[in-house]
């Protein structure tokens, strides 16, 4: 693997293989091996909300890292994290106004945020002056979301450093991490028309279609307003002018790779999660993109 733009099937299982270590659980799916290209640092975790973030350093190319986030634990204090859906400013990791995150995804991230300001300088320190400083950034499930909202975070920080990095982000079996706003900015052109922001799916993984979306009128973009004419009926007025106390538009975000699945009847009756698991995302990028000898 080279670090550039394009969906990379051997980076991608690289990546999963590590998140499914990160995550330390037992699954019933395969279990990936780990690719020997990485070089990993423990795992750094915040015992409040149980996130954990692993630093990865490639061995075939020199000064390019992988950030890479721990999905839900079976703990209720990381289970309730994905629970605590109501959406807050997106402010510092989206220039759209109008963006929200998910709380308890955005609260999961920033419980290790100054750490991991403090890691990727102390990476980009050992760069040399003014070259660029590559991360991968990667997680699965919950830490597909929270990998996500890092991303969001990094392309828009200001500190030291920051401007050199260069990010490609891969989020597996990501929950919606914040609404249609800001997909909208972190699936801006100089993003994903430049193949740099991948969130690899299952279609037959439900947590991707969480949190629930329910929109009204008054999502809609401004735009909405001026298709209608200039003098729309009073009803329709007041249709944009009634507003909840909260948005939830949630949407995924990334460029989407979407992986056919295939049902398990034998493992799923008793397994209610075996479809979202990372070694069966693993599984299937190894059937949809089998290696070559």
């Amino acid at each position: 693997m080279t670090f550039g733009p394009g969906f990379d099937s051997n980076e991608a299982k690289a990546f999963i293989a590590i998140c499914s270590a990160l995550n330390g659980q037992v699954e019933d799916a395969p279990t990936p091996p780990l690719p020997a290209d990485w070089s990993l640092s423990p795992p750094v975790e915040a015992p409040s909300l149980l996130n954990a973030y692993q630093i990865g350093e490639s061995k075939s190319q020199p000064g390019v890292y992988l950030i890479a986030w721990r999905g839900t634990m079976t703990v209720l204090r990381s289970e309730l994290e994905d629970f605590a859906f109501i959406p807050v400013s997106a402010e510092g990791y989206a220039r759209d106004p109008r963006a929200r995150l998910h709380i308890g995804f955005k609260e999961g991230f920033e419980t290790l945020r100054e750490r991991l300001v403090s890691d990727v300088q102390s990476r980009a320190a050992q760069a040399p002056a003014g070259a660029p400083v590559r991360f991968y950034i990667a997680g699965h499930s919950q830490g597909g979301a929270v990998a996500a909202v890092c991303a969001a975070f990094l392309r828009n920080a200001t500190f030291p450093g920051a401007e050199r990095l260069q990010l490609k982000t891969y989020c597996f079996a990501q929950p919606k991490p914040g609404n249609y706003y800001f997909a909208c900015d972190f699936n801006q052109a100089r993003y994903s028309a430049a193949n740099m922001t991948f969130v690899v799916n299952s279609d037959q993984d439900f947590v991707p279609q969480i949190p629930l979306t329910i929109q009204v009128v008054a999502d809609l973009n401004n735009g909405a307003r001026y298709v209608m004419g200039a003098r729309p009926p009073e009803w329709l007025k007041l249709l944009f002018d009634l507003k909840f106390p909260v948005s939830l538009d949630f949407a995924p975000a990334g460029a989407p790779v979407i992986l056919p699945g295939h049902a398990a009847p034998d493992q799923e009756k008793n397994d209610f999660f075996y479809q979202h698991h990372a070694g069966r995302y693993w599984e299937l990028l190894c059937e949809q993109f089998p290696s070559r000898a």
